[in-house]
């Protein structure tokens, strides 16, 4: 806009226009639309018979020879029926007369059962593998009938069957063709639906239909793909500019691959499955979705309530509409599209005068791009509403436009919504501009609390440093105190071993306290010369440890090596350590009393590893080993206790290697 309030064309004329020119062009496109849809609301649908059509014919005579394409329209070959009462039987159906129709496959809405007659005849040997594949769009029923070694073949496909039914699952229905000895066959068709029926089949060897899928799964990837990333970046302005006309646009922009990804099946296959119930209603809900999305962000984006009252009014009607349409689809128990096509190109008319007002009203530039892309979208909805109605072909180019509409609109709806971010910004830059008057006020004064605060925060660190450290001199001082006693502890049951003799039955016993004590004390001392009393080194404590072993049970007759596994970076605090230690200390010592009897050698592995989320303590020896049901002694009474105190468990192993291992969580320790 320019400084007096009109229009600045002279940018950027040549871009305006095509703008102009597209959007004035989807209206006229629409408006020639409208007529022969509502005709079509009120006039029975296409016959099967006109000029194009030819005598008919009981069984075949003629066939469609299969040369050398991989891939044939049923159109020029196939031979229609069209039965009335949908309930005529394939028995009596194979009997009557077919008419070649020459034409679109396409009968719109209809209730008829609509029955489909190919000949064919492969003249390749071997024949190839050929199927019948039925397309977008996915009718209820589709139901394949041949004769095959004097059999009836049936395949029962359709819209939410064919993905979950043999042969060949896909959300296109598949059926295979089957040919006899002479090369042919002979393959009835049968189609119904409450959606129209526009027939998209083709007839295509495997290895054609593998590859066009492919092509098929990337394009709509792409599609999904760029709406998402749309959706996102959008959904971002919104949470960072707080304008409901985003919200809106995000709304329409997620609805319209929703609908899309309903139509097509795509949500059954690739994400779940909504029930019959919802299954069959959800392509009328998301479209629904979609519509009520772009009226609420034409409202918001035009400002329709201040600026076009009359339009605003249309538009709020419009969404009642919708309402009624939802409400359709939830009581009736088989609903249609034809209601929702029926009211949906007057609404999106209504949307494009919306348009056209806030062009004349000169209210926003972006008005054009707003035009431009309802422009879009209206073509891809009108030409999806002709096929509907049976006044296209339902070929790939009609089936595909509104996914390319709705893309390019979303596009220009995103480049309408960039145009008003300058706005945006220049009003945000003024704002702050006085945010930060007002703020440059109360520097001086937050400087000042500033100051004040980081002194006191200074004064109050000092004084918690200093209570910190006398906390660790007093807990250090108990650790002192507690290895002094134990080790007093230990001194006296030495002085008893040695009073009592070697050869004497409590001599075992009181060395064994004698050990446990040691292991416990060993870790105070530890932690008493650490610089972090809050853990311990796992490889330190436990090789002084085994040292202390080593020395207290090694023989000369017998030498018994040690292998010790422990990661020098782990960490364990004091209580889990010593419960460790005795575990340690009872296995260890059991091997070297017991294991080793009557050998020349003997060797000990000893690790402590983590193993994911836990820490495993695993001691071996190479000795006779005990019985597995032996859980009688004192020293194994102690092991399962301490890996109880772990939180752990203990399980023991007899074989070639005995082993006894501990798994505790590794919340005990760190690395």
């Amino acid at each position: 806009m320019s400084p007096n309030g009109r229009r600045n064309d002279s940018a950027h004329p040549a871009v305006w226009a095509f703008f102009e020119i597209v959007a004035v062009a989807g209206i006229i496109v629409t408006l020639a639309v409208l007529f022969p849809l509502l005709l079509a609301l009120f006039t029975p649908a296409v016959a099967a018979s006109g000029s194009t059509e030819v005598a008919a014919e009981n069984r075949c005579s003629n066939y469609a020879v299969l040369g050398e394409q991989e891939s044939y329209a049923i159109e020029p070959i196939a031979a229609v029926l069209r039965d009335p009462s949908a309930e005529l039987p394939f028995a009596e159906i194979r009997e009557l007369g077919f008419v070649r129709r020459g034409e679109a496959l396409n009968f719109g809405y209809t209730d008829d059962a609509i029955w489909v007659r190919l000949c064919l005849r492969e003249i390749k040997n071997p024949a190839r593998e050929w199927f019948l594949v039925v397309g977008v769009p996915y009718l209820d029923e589709v139901d394949a009938y041949q004769e095959v070694d004097g059999e009836i073949v049936h395949y029962r496909k359709g819209r939410g069957v064919s993905i979950e039914t043999e042969p060949y699952p896909h959300r296109d229905s598949i059926v295979p063709v089957h040919f006899d000895n002479q090369g042919r066959a002979e393959v009835y068709l049968r189609f119904a639906s409450r959606d129209g029926v526009a027939i998209n089949s083709r007839l295509i060897t495997e290895s054609t239909f593998t590859d066009q899928d492919q092509i098929t799964r990337f394009m709509l990837g792409g599609y999904f793909g760029a709406m998402l990333s749309m959706a996102l970046y959008n959904l971002f302005l919104f949470f960072s500019l707080r304008e409901s006309r985003y919200i809106y646009y995000v709304l329409f922009i997620v609805a319209v691959p929703l609908n899309v990804a309903a139509h097509y099946e795509l949500l059954r296959e690739y994400l779940f499955y909504a029930g019959e119930w919802l299954d069959g209603r959800l392509n009328i809900y998301t479209f629904c979705l979609a519509i009520l999305a772009s009226i609420q962000f034409t409202r918001s984006f035009l400002l329709a309530r201040s600026n076009m009252p009359k339009i605003d009014f249309l538009l709020r009607s419009g969404m009642f509409a919708i309402g009624g349409v939802v409400l359709y689809a939830t009581v009736v128990d088989q609903p249609s599209t034809m209601p929702l096509f029926a009211i949906l190109v007057p609404l999106l008319l209504v949307i494009a005068a919306a348009g056209l007002q806030g062009l004349r009203l000169r209210a926003d530039p972006a008005a054009r791009f707003f035009l431009a892309a309802f422009g879009l979208f209206i073509v891809g909805v009108a030409l999806f509403s002709f096929r509907r109605f049976g006044f296209f072909p339902s070929d790939s180019y009609v089936n595909y436009t509104f996914l390319f509409g709705s893309v390019l609109g979303a596009v220009l709806l995103s480049f309408a919504l960039a145009s008003q971010i300058t706005l945006l910004r220049n009003q945000k830059e003024k704002a702050q501009a006085d945010l930060i008057r007002q703020i440059s006020e109360h520097n001086r004064r937050l400087e000042q609390l500033r100051d004040e605060l980081e002194e006191a925060v200074r004064k109050r660190t000092l004084s918690l440093v200093s209570s910190l450290r006398e906390k660790e001199v007093l807990l250090l001082e108990v650790h002192h105190r507690v290895k002094n006693n134990l080790a007093i502890v230990g001194s006296l049951l030495g002085l008893q071993i040695m009073q009592e003799g070697e050869k004497s039955a409590a001599t075992a016993a009181l060395r064994a306290g004698r050990d446990r004590i040691h292991s416990m004390a060993l870790a105070h001392e530890l932690l008493y010369v650490s610089e972090d009393i809050s853990d311990l080194c796992a490889i330190d404590y436990l090789t002084r440890l085994l040292d202390h072993l080593e020395r207290c049970y090694s023989a000369e007759n017998c030498p018994v090596r040690l292998h010790v596994q422990v990661d020098n970076r782990l960490r364990l605090p004091i209580k889990t350590l010593i419960a460790c230690g005795l575990i340690v200390n009872e296995l260890v010592t059991n091997a070297y009393q017991h294991a080793f009897v009557g050998r020349s050698s003997g060797e000990i592995w000893l690790s402590l590893v983590r193993e994911g989320d836990e820490m495993l303590l695993r001691i071996e020896d190479n000795g006779h080993g005990m019985p597995i049901d032996n859980d009688e002694n004192f020293g194994l009474k102690i092991v399962r206790i301490m890996a109880e105190q772990l939180s752990g468990e203990m399980k023991r192993y007899s074989g070639s290697v005995n082993c006894v291992q501990v798994r505790f969580p590794f919340w005990q320790g760190t690395v």
